[in-house]
């Protein structure tokens, strides 16, 4: 039954674009691609409720297409790690489930009904979710500022640093976003057993992605799939550190 109770609301806005859509019908099975979509958005759907119910947080999903509408309301600050674990995961998921996303966060006022999002934050948002040229999430200037303020807490600096990368951001047209923040794509992140199983070679996240860019014949996916390297190799050192220090919490 459809919503009568609109009222305002402020929070986080995440809309999501799947990659290498455009076109795919040429050589795959549309009617396995159709399924396929349908059963993996409503595997994340089924998360994203799940998970704000188990955290506290208020979340929505919405399906238009190829593109993903989600929403998180509730104490930010106090969640935002738990938050931010769950666009991590939504982002690496997608990666490993062939249906790569890039899109864009906001942080604001929005309406929204079951069949649409509308409001200040998602009219931002829908201006930066096509810009990346790469896999990945870049955050809008509403929640730029958001995570600025949490950095500069001496509490809060760690969770920021863990889960984005504050970096020069490639976008279309050969440009770049200086000094922004994306949400960090951990390129060590262990794959399923299932895309191992299959390929004994892939067992982290860089692998999967080294593997796709040598199987590509198109230019235009191959230079998205080199900036996510890239900004992979940039999140090396934050690696390096935290297996620093679970070795050193090994050793006592």
């Amino acid at each position: 039954m459809e919503r009568t109770d609109i009222q305002t609301e402020y929070g986080l806005v995440i809309l999501l674009d799947v990659l290498g859509i455009k076109g795919i019908w040429r050589d795959q099975d549309p009617t396995k691609i159709l399924k396929e979509w349908s059963f993996i958005t409503n595997s994340w759907e089924s998360f994203v409720i799940e998970y704000g119910k188990k955290f506290g947080l208020i979340t929505s999903f919405h399906v238009f297409s190829d593109t993903v509408i989600m929403t998180v309301t509730g104490e930010l600050e106090k969640s935002f790690s738990d938050f931010s674990d769950m666009i991590h995961a939504i982002l690496h998921i997608s990666i490993f489930e062939d249906f790569p996303v890039r899109g864009a966060i906001s942080l604001g006022t929005f309406y929204q009904s079951e069949k649409m999002v509308i409001g200040p934050a998602i009219d931002e948002c829908s201006q930066f979710y096509e810009l990346a040229d790469s896999i990945g999430i870049i955050v809008a200037p509403s929640y730029h500022g958001f995570l600025e303020r949490m950095s500069r807490d001496p509490n809060r600096r760690h969770d920021v640093d863990f889960d984005y990368i504050k970096s020069d951001i490639p976008i279309r047209d050969r440009k770049v976003l200086r000094n922004s923040f994306m949400v960090r794509i951990k390129g060590w992140t262990p794959v399923a057993e299932a895309i191992t199983d299959k390929n004994p070679k892939i067992k982290t996240l860089e692998d999967l992605i080294h593997y796709k860019l040598e199987h590509l014949t198109s230019i235009e996916a191959s230079s998205k799939l080199k900036n996510t390297l890239e900004l992979i190799e940039k999140s090396k050192p934050l690696q390096k550190k935290i297996s620093g220090i679970s070795k050193k919490s090994q050793n006592h």
